[in-house]
Parts: C-alpha cells; sequence; structure tokens
C-alpha cells in the first residue's frame, strides 16, 4: 500500500516513515507521470485531429468555383484597394433634404409617391469603437414626389443606444472578429458605462410597415422604427420597439430582445412578413416570426429547435412553409474564453434545411451538404410536392475565413422530398460569384423564372475599416435564370452557367446597394420590374459623387432608363428597400 510513496504518505498509512522511495520506484513513478502528460497531450491533440479529417471529407469549392475566386482576387489591385476603403469611410454627417436631379431619362409612374431606401452601418467619429459591422445605422433617402424631381436625404436612426451616447457613454463593439476576449470585455465595459452590453445600432435591413413606417433591423437587437415624409425627412420614432412584447427577452439579454434582419412579405398572406431569428442562449435557437405589417406586431412565433446555436441570416418561403437553413456556421459564446470569435464554420456538426409550416410550426428536416448560406434566392413547391430552394452558397476555407476575410457564394439549388424525408438532389447553377440576391416580391414562394443580383470584379484587401479584413468591389447587376433544368457538364462541379445578361457601370463607379425590385402595372412576374440601385465614383481614396440607376428588368443588359444625381458620394452599406407609400408631409 505503501510502496513508491513519500515518506509523510507512507509515515500515514503504515504509523512510522518509510525509508526513501528505492530508485526504481522513482522511475516508475517518472514513467507514469510522463505518460500521464502524454494521454493529456493526445486528448487534446485528438479533437485537433478529427477535425482536420472531417475538414478533409468536407466539401471543397469545386474547380471552377475556385478560379473564379481566384480571378477576382488576382484582379485586386492597390488602386482598387484605395477605392474600396474611400467606399467603407463613413458619411461625416447627416443632410437635410436637398433636391436630386434627374439627368437621363424618366421617373417611371411606378416609382411616384414612393421613396428608396439604403441601410448601413456608418459610424460617427465620436462614437462606439469598434469595426465597420458596429457603426450606427444611417438611412440613405431617393423620395418621389408627383413631380419629376425626387428629393435625397440621410439620417442615423436613433436607438436606444445612439441616445446613451448623445449623453456620455461611449459603447465598444462587439463585432470584433476574429478576437473573443476584446469582446468579452468591450461586452462587460458596454454594461458598466451604459446598462446595455450589445449596443443596438439597426443597421443591417429594414421592413416597410404601411403609411410610411418602416423597422430599422439588426438580426441580434431591438428594431427602430422610423417615418419616411413626402417632404425627404427621416425620422426615428421608437427608439427600440419589442413589437408589443412580441420580442422575448431571455433569448437574448445581451440586446434585452432581438428581430431578425430578414423579413419576407408573404404575397398568399398580404399584410404579413415572414421571418427567423436565431440565438445562443438555450433551446429553441430559432424563433419563426409572423408580423403585421399593419400594426407592427408580432402574430404568432414558433420555436425551432435547432442541433446548435446557428447563424441564421435569411429565410425563404415556400407556399405556407419556411426555409430554415441549420447550417455550420455555429454560434458558441464559449469560445470567447479561448480568445476565439463565437461565430464560426464548423463542417463536422453537419448540415441540414428545414421546412416549418408558418401556421402551426410544424418541422421537416432535410440533411444536405455542408456549406454557409446568407441570403435565400428562393422557394417553391413543385408539381410532385418536391420543395425546390436556391440561395448563394459559401464553402469557407477555414472555420474563421468567412467572418474575418471574404468567401465567394454562388448560386445553387437543393431539391427537398417530403415523401422520402431526404435532399434528391443538389447543385450549383452558376459560377458566376454573386451577392444580394433579389426576386419579384409578387413571385415569392412561387416557381419564378428568374433573379437579380450583384456580381464582384475583385476581392481583396486590406480593410482599413473592418473587421472584415477584405472587401469586394462591386461593378455588375446581373439577371440569373432560375428554371434551367441541366447545367452544361458535371453540376457538382460548376459547369453550366446560368447567367442570362449583365449591365456593367460606367468606369470608376462601383455598387454600393444591392438590387431593388419595384413591380410595373402590367409587367409579367420575374423580370417585369423596375431594378434601382445607387453607384458611387471615387477618384484616387475619395468618393465623388453617386447616382441612382432605374433599369428595366425585362431589357437589363440595355442600361439605365433613368438616372438620378445625388447630392452626396453614398459609402457602402448592406440592404437597401422600397417604401410604396410616404407619409404626408
Amino acid at each position: 500500500a505503501t510502496r513508491g510513496a513519500t515518506p509523510r504518505a507512507a509515515a500515514t498509512a503504515g504509523g512510522a516513515a518509510a525509508p526513501r522511495a528505492s530508485a526504481r520506484a522513482r522511475r516508475r513513478g517518472w514513467s507514469c507521470r510522463m505518460a500521464w502528460r502524454k494521454n493529456m497531450a493526445y486528448s487534446k491533440l485528438l479533437p485537433l485531429f478529427l477535425a482536420a479529417a472531417q475538414a478533409l471529407q468536407a466539401p471543397r469549392l469545386p474547380a471552377a468555383l475556385a478560379a473564379t475566386e481566384a480571378q477576382l482576387r488576382d484582379a485586386h489591385t492597390p488602386e482598387h484597394n484605395r477605392a474600396m476603403n474611400a467606399l467603407f469611410d463613413a458619411c461625416p454627417d447627416e443632410s437635410a433634404p436637398v433636391p436630386a436631379r434627374v439627368t437621363r431619362g424618366a421617373v417611371p409612374p411606378e416609382l411616384r409617391g414612393g421613396a428608396f431606401l439604403r441601410n448601413g452601418p456608418n459610424a460617427r467619429p465620436w462614437g462606439s469603437r469598434g469595426g465597420w459591422l458596429d457603426g450606427d445605422g444611417m438611412v440613405h433617402a431617393v423620395v418621389f414626389g408627383d413631380g419629376d424631381a425626387p428629393s435625397y436625404s440621410r439620417s442615423w436612426l436613433r436607438t436606444e443606444a445612439f441616445v446613451k451616447e448623445e449623453a456620455s457613454p461611449k459603447f465598444y463593439g462587439s463585432l470584433v472578429a476574429p478576437y473573443g476576449l476584446k469582446l468579452l470585455q468591450n461586452l462587460g465595459k458596454n454594461f458598466l458605462n451604459a446598462r446595455q452590453p450589445q449596443k443596438d445600432t439597426a443597421n443591417t435591413a429594414m421592413l416597410p410597415l404601411t403609411g410610411g413606417r418602416v423597422l430599422g433591423l439588426m438580426e441580434q437587437c431591438k428594431p427602430c422604427e422610423f417615418q419616411v415624409f413626402a417632404d425627404g425627412r427621416v425620422e426615428t420614432t421608437k427608439a427600440g420597439t419589442d413589437l408589443d412584447g412580441g420580442l422575448g427577452f431571455w433569448s437574448h439579454p445581451l440586446s434585452s430582445g432581438a428581430l431578425t434582419a430578414h423579413l419576407h412579405n408573404d404575397p398568399k398572406h398580404p399584410g404579413e412578413a415572414v421571418g427567423v431569428t436565431y440565438a445562443s442562449t438555450s433551446q429553441p435557437y430559432a424563433r419563426l416570426d409572423v408580423v403585421d405589417l399593419e400594426t407592427g406586431t408580432v402574430k404568432r412565433s414558433h420555436g425551432v429547435e435547432l442541433r446548435a446555436p446557428v447563424m441564421v441570416h435569411d429565410c425563404a418561403l415556400a407556399g405556407d412553409r419556411v426555409v430554415v437553413f441549420d447550417l455550420p456556421l455555429t454560434v458558441r459564446p464559449e469560445r470567447m474564453l479561448r480568445d476565439a470569435f463565437p461565430v464560426a464554420y464548423e463542417p463536422e456538426h453537419g448540415a441540414r434545411i428545414g421546412l416549418v409550416d408558418s401556421h402551426d410550426g410544424l418541422a421537416e428536416w432535410f440533411d444536405v451538404e455542408s456549406g454557409v448560406v446568407l441570403h435565400g434566392v428562393n422557394a417553391h413547391v413543385a408539381d410532385d410536392g418536391r420543395v425546390v430552394v436556391r440561395a448563394l452558397r459559401s464553402i469557407p476555407s477555414t472555420p474563421t475565413s468567412f467572418i474575418g476575410a471574404y468567401t465567394p457564394a454562388f448560386l445553387y439549388e437543393w431539391v427537398l422530398d417530403p415523401a422520402t424525408g431526404r435532399c434528391a438532389s443538389e447543385r450549383y447553377l452558376s459560377a458566376l460569384s454573386c451577392e444580394f440576391p433579389a426576386a419579384d416580391p409578387r413571385a415569392l414562394g412561387e416557381d419564378v423564372h428568374c433573379c437579380f443580383a450583384i456580381a464582384p470584379r475583385t476581392i481583396g484587401g486590406p480593410n482599413d475599416y473592418g473587421p472584415p479584413a477584405e472587401g469586394i468591389m462591386i461593378d455588375r447587376v446581373v439577371k440569373l435564370d432560375l428554371r434551367r433544368d441541366a447545367v452544361a457538364g458535371d453540376a457538382s462541379a460548376g459547369g453550366g452557367e446560368a447567367f442570362l445578361e449583365a449591365w456593367t457601370l460606367p468606369d470608376g463607379a462601383w455598387l454600393v446597394s444591392e438590387p431593388t425590385l419595384v413591380p410595373k402595372a402590367d409587367g409579367r412576374a420575374g423580370d417585369g420590374v423596375w431594378v434601382l440601385c445607387v453607384g458611387t465614383r471615387t477618384v484616387g481614396d475619395e468618393r465623388v459623387a453617386s447616382e441612382l440607376y432605374v433599369l428595366d428588368g425585362e431589357r437589363l443588359a440595355s442600361g439605365p432608363v433613368c438616372v438620378v444625381d445625388l447630392p452626396a458620394g453614398l459609402p457602402y452599406g448592406l440592404h437597401s428597400a422600397w417604401v410604396d407609400g410616404v407619409c404626408p408631409s
């Protein structure tokens, strides 16, 4: 019982001090300690080996698509990088409504009485400290009156944190990838300074309600409600709203409630918008909300249980079912303790797509290949009962590359078969790198024949205003075929092309908004729309001017039918929206 023990331990066991342990016992003890250390080392390395092995088995970008990414990276020059950083630089102030001049064509009648809005991060010089994505939400508004003279204005959204910062406390950024400890420290500082760990920026997207009211959205905080007036003003009416108690506090305790940045108006149920919000605290890790656009309240909600907390940035509609992307861009707060950002690509987690009934919340799940989807395109139920889903899909090269750098996305299709509970097929539809897809809002959930998107010219960095560390230069609006029956060659390898047509901006001009679609009064579903987008001209490292382009969706390549000269150079932003009917002045 006492062999090899220390004298003190032996005395305790036998009542008297034992002689000093023999050399053989000491060697045995040393061997045991070394074996224990090796086992501990192996136990730490084993997960890394398993992750590496699983990463080797995870889907990789097909050769044709990898070549597209390589070409985009090779095309990025120092001149492009100076222009890119000029586009990331924030506007220093707001602008009251000023006239905007129509320099080509005429304003289509469907635009009269409405407003084009573009939201995006725009940090104030004295405001929060963080990366570009932490900037305060600023809305750029082009309001079309009854005549041909629109107006332009830009305004910060007065969120709860914005108002607090005007009083005194400064917020520290929460989107500081790839750092975890810094994020943890910043959340603590914000709580001590302002009793609000996470800043509500409302800087990502918008949901137009009725009567010229709009919700400013950022997926991990409460919405901010504002109004757009006929004279061009944009005024915040509710700094932070929980939609009359419709947003739960405990699912998002750092922001006291949250609503997804992407809600889709349901053509089958006019007056309703549907979206999916994710959380990382406890099950259910996602929540499906149906919002009443008249009252601005939540009509009904359903919890959606995921296998782990994942980033669900967007969804899609397929009749009365909602497409939920349960893909392995996981959100694990414990990563912060290892100084890692909580969001990371984890292909070994597996991937699946869910069809959730928007009325009763019942879900069906289909296993698919790993990847990441930020933005869906559309979905529909085919005649044979299968559900066809299309989105822009990415495959990050490392666990942190999707957040820390830029990962290109490509048009992709899944065919889900509820009869068998399996994904019948999945394939690439295009080898063209795209971002920010848009489908005719009248045809969401239906078998629409085309969609629109924007295509980058280059990928590169460094981004002086990051994270992210990289950015893209975008100069094309593209139209893509969604009914391409067979992709030439091997679909899984990215063969063939769903590309239909494109319009390229003038030299020196770059897109700073997504395509926003406004249906024509007599236009066919799909491309019978006006396509609105904003381009900004750069010279060296300065923005010089911006223009709003109105393109005909049926003849995209023919160029703008109307150009509006804006009295300011708009920086990069995120999502835009069309408000069909503004508030009277």
